[in-house]
């Protein structure tokens, strides 16, 4: 973070001292990267997961006597046999991934910003 507000007052330095004192002393300050970074985590995250996700609910609907899914390793395996890969395992992850790119890069990159500006810097 430290090296970002140096890299940032080195490109601002031709606005003048005082436009980058504000800019560094704001809380808001680097929180478009923040936003960013934080909805391309929740993104990646949710790739990782859905695969898992769509098995267990495969197996906590699977009813009567001839079960399909047995575990979460065949389950996964029968999906991607009868369905493939992006309409088996990742049936539905546009939705999700929409979810958490609005959803979590506002939690993870506004949570230091407001914090800061209700508590302050230092945490007191």
């Amino acid at each position: 973070w430290e090296a970002f507000q140096g890299k940032l007052a080195s490109v601002t330095a031709g606005a003048g001292a005082g436009a980058v004192a504000k800019v560094a002393a704001s809380p808001f300050a680097g929180a478009g990267l923040r936003i960013a970074l934080g909805g391309l985590s929740a993104v990646l995250a949710q790739g990782v997961v859905h695969p898992i996700e769509t098995t267990k609910v495969r197996l906590q609907n699977e009813s009567g006597t001839a079960k399909k899914y047995h575990n979460l390793f065949r389950g996964a395996r029968v999906i991607l046999q009868e369905e493939g890969l992006s309409r088996g395992l990742f049936k539905g992850f546009a939705a999700g991934a929409l979810r958490e790119a609005s959803y979590s890069s506002l939690r993870f990159g506004l949570y230091v910003p407001i914090k800061e500006s209700l508590v302050g810097p230092d945490g007191r």
